[in-house]
């Protein structure tokens, strides 16, 4: 990609150009581990102004700084496992992902999946799964079955039996994370109102929580 094909794109701040090397360079050189500079950028990228729909317009812009950074800086000059991560993620383990729980999250509107620390939860979970980066399914599945680690509502009399029983394959999902710690607040609809709550449970003595 040439200086001339829109990358960077106008209107992108030091921090944000910041936040998409930092996003790019996880995305390149990470298994998967959590990093809170790489949630953190992502928070960043998801309050841009340009981007009115981050999940359908990051990728592009991802994909275009990676490829705008290969020819001009030499610490990107291989990013095929940040392109490939990106793909994967936005193409495959996103849909899939929506499809295995259209059942359990079928209320979710779609403004509800605008989440920066769900997107993080899904490439860590891509990364994890490891190379060749081209076994779609391999990837797919390990990342779907790495993302569902919690059990939320379960009917009381499931709970009061005694039984022990498995949980369906399909009960178990991951939480969409509002708020992380060392981050803050995800950027989204609920980021005031959380943001003020959480000061009010700071100010909070403790013998009252």
């Amino acid at each position: 990609m040439t200086e001339n094909s829109g990358f960077p794109p106008p209107g992108l701040t030091a921090a944000e150009d910041s936040a998409v090397r930092e996003t790019l360079g996880y995305l390149n050189f990470s298994a998967g581990k959590p990093d809170p500079k790489f949630q953190s950028s992502l928070n960043v990228l998801f309050g841009w102004s340009e981007l009115k729909k981050p999940l359908q317009e990051l990728p592009g812009l991802l994909r275009g700084m990676a490829e705008h950074l290969a020819g001009s800086d030499p610490a990107f000059a291989d990013t095929k496992q940040a392109t490939a991560v990106i793909d994967l993620v936005f193409e495959h383990l996103i849909p899939r992902y929506r499809e295995f729980h259209r059942d359990l999250l079928f209320h979710m509107k779609e403004a509800d999946w605008e989440n920066p620390f769900l997107l993080a939860c899904f490439f860590e979970a891509a990364l994890a799964q490891g190379g060749p980066w081209n076994e779609t399914e391999r990837i797919v599945a390990g990342g779907i079955q790495q993302l569902n680690d919690f059990i939320g509502h379960r009917p009381v009399a499931v709970l009061e039996s005694g039984r022990e029983m498995q949980p369906y394959e399909h009960e178990k999902f991951r939480p969409l994370p509002l708020y992380l710690d060392g981050v803050g607040v995800a950027r989204g609809p609920y980021q005031d109102l959380l943001e003020q709550a959480l000061i009010h449970l700071r100010n909070t003595p403790e013998d009252i929580l």
